[in-house]
């Protein structure tokens, strides 16, 4: 059974966009696989373990997490519905983002709230419900495994996720889980260094990309008029 995902990715002839497709070697819409990405004191297998998990998707910000397409929908009719959907919303810029670490991993976030964020993802989240597929048993075991709040639980049973609407947070990964305290200081100096000010401030949110994930490549991509 396929996942579908709609996610926002930066225009790709910004800086952000180069470096952060740079920096995890993946990207959107290539299939091809390779690493060239070095850290000083790091190896190279090692930094994959570290990128691994962002570099599944490629350089993204989640809108609408991974979910299973609900029996007798198609993904043409997503991609329809998403076309559909962007067409009536407008671009906005983003506050300047921020280098973050957030649930032991790094990652890119806004510096301030982004009331049109927040309303375009929670429009999202409606807009496509039914085309999900609920949570399974498992899907609910597997999130509750990790301990949530009487609201997360709310809206996971409701809308099928526990970190949607009210508890979203957009964030663009850069790395998976980095604990050691040492390996932490170094990937971070490193990203510093990558993602600069100038290149994270004033940054467009103009599109939506739908993903599937069994081959980790957009499906289609619309343009926010």
């Amino acid at each position: 059974m396929i996942r579908l995902a709609i996610i926002f990715i930066p225009f790709r002839e910004t800086a952000l966009a180069l470096t952060g497709n740079d920096w995890l070697e993946s990207h959107a819409g290539e299939t091809t696989e390779f690493r060239r990405s070095t850290v000083e004191s790091i190896s190279v297998d090692r930094l994959w373990s570290l990128t691994r998990d962002p570099f599944h998707y490629g350089f993204h910000g989640n809108v609408k997490p991974a979910f299973k397409l609900a029996r007798d929908v198609n993904v043409e009719q997503v991609i329809r519905r998403l076309g559909d959907f962007c067409s009536k919303q407008q671009s906005f810029v983003l506050p300047d983002l921020q280098l973050k670490y957030f649930n032991k991993r790094f990652c890119l976030t806004p510096r301030n709230r982004c009331e049109p964020l927040e309303e375009l993802a929670s429009k999202v989240i409606r807009e496509f419900n039914d085309l999900c597929l609920p949570p399974s048993s498992g899907d609910l075991a597997r999130w509750r495994a990790i301990g949530l709040t009487a609201k997360q639980e709310e809206l996971l049973l409701y809308w099928g996720h526990p970190y949607v609407m009210d508890e979203f947070q957009f964030h663009m990964p850069l790395t998976g889980k980095v604990t050691d305290r040492k390996e932490c200081l170094i990937v971070e100096s490193e990203l510093q260094k990558r993602f600069t000010k100038e290149m994270m401030a004033e940054v467009v949110f103009g599109r939506l990309s739908l993903f599937i994930e069994i081959n980790h490549s957009p499906l289609d991509s619309d343009t926010l008029q």
